[in-house]
């Protein structure tokens, strides 16, 4: 029952929402309010006390239009959970709160409430609990009368005890007000403003939003200043009034142009345009003769480190194409952009059949007299491995190879392991068919650098991968 109560009051503030019309939201300074209300109090689990129905009234005083002061007394019959003690008891609660009221509509005034007090729970025969409280939370307040209001409050209720009880409320009621807000003209002078219209709007001070709009200026239902394309600078300060919605502009209600070409910061991917320069409807410089842009990348040819790039081609800032999987085929007319390493492929980036033996472009290297894998080369043996997976009647052969530091006796066996060890890898870390794979050691008999330099006896030391056609 409790938790259809507490649904119940979190939807009907949110239904008060939905019936925002022109009518009657009176918030006036020196008001006075008196509401009933029913409810729901949820004790800490800590408390061992049941949840029970709140019956209470606030009395209010109203000292401006967005402030006001209340004092609350509520009363909640309860039951314990534990058989301890005695089911029987009642809580007393009593605070003043403070309330700032939001104007959403003219009859829907949201409302930010905090506050401090006590509350009393009486255990009959063992007597009463005072403890000190403090209340926050929200409400909302649907004005169906000049005089009357439907209202809902959530609140948070942290109660000082041995240690911080957290308890909620959840309350509706009916508010009616009296007393102020009913101040008449004076009729000291022809023409004198009202005394509650103290800036001559037409909009009462007590729901006038802007107090101090200059004479003779346009303002909405909120006494402030029309805004008709809403940039944020009113009509009547407004040097272009007729802003499409979404742009940025200057204290004049005029879009910013920082660099003068025609076109909206809020649009303008070329913000920084020199002087007089014509540009397109992204702001950005259009060719010249004089900078023009021959391969039609974007890049004018002043700045093209690359003039003759394939049309449709990616490129860098400098004009030059991105290949991505390095595979010759320039991103953006690359029809396969994700290839393996080494992979042979055909105009389009797509890998081509196998039709003979292929050496690929990929190898790995190793450190002197070793035949271990560096972790550099991890994903090189990977991208080996997606290859195999992606094509299952490729087979290859793995090459290994030395510098020609040491003898024939050494460097054989050596290049040999190297072979052995890809070999290896690829069957036990990726699964590879080991009928797939062949291997052979080459020594130093195929060096690919000059083996009398260091780099060039470390490009040496390697294993390199040929691919062998479907048999």
């Amino acid at each position: 029952m409790r938790k259809l109560f507490k649904k119940v009051i979190s939807l009907g503030m949110l239904l008060l929402l939905g019936l925002a019309s022109r009518g009657y939201a009176q918030n006036n300074p020196k008001t006075f309010s008196f509401t009933p209300t029913l409810g729901v109090y949820e004790f800490d689990h800590h408390e061992q006390l049941e949840t029970g129905a709140l019956v209470g009234l606030r009395l209010g005083y109203a000292l401006t239009s967005r402030w006001s002061l209340e004092g609350v007394i509520q009363y909640v019959p309860t039951e314990s959970k534990s058989n301890v003690n005695s089911n029987e008891l009642s809580a007393l609660l009593y605070h003043v709160d403070a309330l700032y009221h939001f104007k959403l509509s003219e009859k829907i005034v949201p409302f930010l409430a905090a506050g401090a007090g006590s509350i009393t729970i009486d255990q009959k025969p063992d007597g009463a609990d005072t403890n000190l409280m403090f209340n926050y939370g929200v409400g909302l307040k649907y004005f169906f009368d000049k005089n009357g209001a439907l209202r809902g409050d959530i609140r948070q209720v942290l109660v000082d005890n041995t240690h911080t009880e957290h308890n909620m409320e959840y309350s509706i009621g009916l508010e009616f007000f009296w007393g102020g807000g009913d101040q008449k003209p004076t009729h000291a002078s022809a023409g004198a403003p009202a005394l509650n219209d103290s800036d001559g709007d037409g909009v009462p001070d007590s729901r006038d939003f802007c107090q101090n709009t200059p004479a003779g200026v346009v303002v909405d239902q909120d006494g402030c200043p029309v805004d008709s394309d809403q940039d944020g600078v009113p009509d009547y300060l407004d040097q272009c009034p007729d802003t499409p919605a979404g742009l940025i502009t200057d204290k004049n209600g005029c879009t910013l142009d920082t660099d003068q070409d025609g076109v909206p910061d809020s649009r303008d991917f070329c913000a920084d345009t020199p002087l007089g320069v014509a540009v397109d409807e992204k702001g950005c410089p259009l060719p010249t003769a004089q900078d023009g842009d021959q391969d039609g990348d974007g890049v004018f040819d002043k700045d093209d480190q690359c003039p003759d790039t394939p049309a449709g081609a990616v490129v860098d800032k400098t004009g030059c194409p991105l290949d991505s999987d390095v595979d010759g085929v320039f991103d953006g007319i690359d029809r396969c952009p994700g290839t393996s390493a080494g992979v042979a492929v055909d105009k389009t980036g797509c890998p081509l059949d196998i039709t003979e033996k292929t050496t690929t472009k990929s190898h790995i290297e190793f450190d002197t007299n070793r035949a271990t894998i560096k972790p550099a080369f991890f994903g090189e043996v990977e991208r080996i491995a997606a290859y195999l997976n992606q094509f299952p009647e490729v087979t290859i052969e793995i090459e290994g190879h030395t510098d020609n530091t040491g003898s024939d006796q050494i460097n054989v066996p050596l290049s040999a392991a190297r072979a052995n060890s890809l070999k290896k890898a690829l069957v036990e870390r990726h699964g590879i068919d080991p009928s797939r794979l062949t291997t052979k050691g080459y020594s130093s008999t195929q060096p690919i650098a000059d083996n009398n330099t260091a780099e060039g006896r470390e490009k040496n030391r390697r294993v390199v991968v040929t691919l062998r056609p479907p048999k």
